[in-house]
């Protein structure tokens, strides 16, 4: 799993004061690798050598040659393109239809400024973001340079811990480890001491520009059950106030018309096996009402928690109503059935475990 060295920052001034960005200024003007990077493209896969393709897979199909510093590759499957060509399949966009959101998110990726694009204009000054603490940022980086694709063998906890929570299928159908992965033993703190390490699965969590935000940890036992910790499951600090707010665990690229959004990574998985479609965990009721997805999704799945206090439910309807009124079609899904007593709720994973579909 792995990040740039800083996060890019998208720069709005007063007044919605926005850059003018410029195609050409913008495909010469950042670094490449580090953007392709920042949107998952395994680094070790764009060194001129072939490799699977980051998009349609395969074993050596891609080259990345970045002919003239334009981001420039060859896939025998998916065809040859540019950066702007592979950033857009990578954020689930229309490299030709969805054109200028791709480069606004290129530039913002690339750090030279989110802001409106123009074809023929020149990038302006403009008032300072906010500043990310940059301690948190090399937590963040340290945490991602130990984890380890799933499928690695020193993965064994992970695995376990999805096989214990009926998730056996999805060991076949693993998100790109740049996305998700585990850390073989990650410190666990508690007001301000650590407690120990312990396995954990670590997943990225990204906002509408595909910029890091931060981590989501679940902490593990070796033999794949929750930690016995105070917080099994946390979010690495935030880089300022309001970082994580609009940001997903986007666990599958988008790959056709439909966009699956849930609360917890669990219930993603077991929407994922259910409706084969590209699935993005939210992680709370507050985060999957604020959640942004890209312009170019026209229908979504809001996938949403049943709970006794109706949290889940209002949150996936007022999300619902937000989509809409944006001009997409939504529907809003619940757990069938009656809360057990006792329980706080139903989420799709049991649904799953409970039917073994949804």
């Amino acid at each position: 799993m792995s990040f740039p060295n800083q996060p890019a920052i998208a720069r709005d001034g007063p007044g919605n004061n926005r850059v003018r960005l410029d195609a050409d200024h913008v495909r010469q003007s950042v670094d490449w690798r580090n953007v392709l990077q920042a949107l998952g493209v395994d680094p070790a896969h764009l060194n001129g050598k072939h490799h699977p393709c980051p998009h349609c897979g395969g074993t050596d199909r891609f080259r990345f040659d970045n002919k003239g510093g334009s981001g420039s590759y060859i896939c025998g499957q998916c065809g040859a393109g540019d950066g702007f060509s592979l950033a857009a399949k990578r954020m689930g966009l229309d490299p030709v239809r969805d054109f200028s959101e791709v480069v606004r998110r290129v530039a913002d990726v690339g750090g030279i400024g989110g802001g409106e694009f123009r074809p023929t204009a020149r990038v302006q000054t403009m008032e300072p973001a906010p500043t990310p603490n940059l301690k948190v940022w090399q937590r963040i980086k340290a945490i991602a340079a130990r984890v380890i694709p799933l499928s690695d063998p020193a993965a064994d906890p992970a695995r376990r811990y999805l096989i214990n929570r009926g998730l056996n299928d999805i060991l076949t159908d693993l998100p790109d480890p740049a996305v998700i992965g585990c850390h073989p033993a990650l410190p666990h703190w508690h007001e301000g001491k650590m407690t120990g390490h312990h396995p954990a699965i670590v997943a990225r969590v990204q906002r509408i520009d595909v910029v890091t935000m931060g981590l989501h940890c679940t902490y593990l036992s070796v033999d794949g059950t929750k930690a016995d910790v105070s917080a099994v499951k946390k979010l690495t600090p935030k880089l300022w106030d309001g970082a994580y707010t609009g940001a997903a665990v986007r666990l599958y690229p988008m790959d056709g018309d439909t966009l699956h959004l849930t609360e917890g990574i669990e219930s993603a998985f077991a929407v994922r096996l259910g409706s084969g479609g590209p699935a993005w965990a939210c992680l709370t009721a507050g985060a999957l009402e604020a959640v942004q997805i890209p312009r170019g999704v026209r229908s979504v799945c809001v996938w949403g928690d049943l709970d006794a206090s109706g949290t889940g439910q209002r949150a996936a309807r007022a999300l619902a109503d937000r989509l809409a009124g944006e001009g997409r079609s939504v529907r809003v899904l619940l757990p069938p059935g009656a809360i057990p007593e006792g329980a706080k709720g139903l989420d799709w994973l049991d649904v799953w475990t409970q039917r073994g579909r949804i």
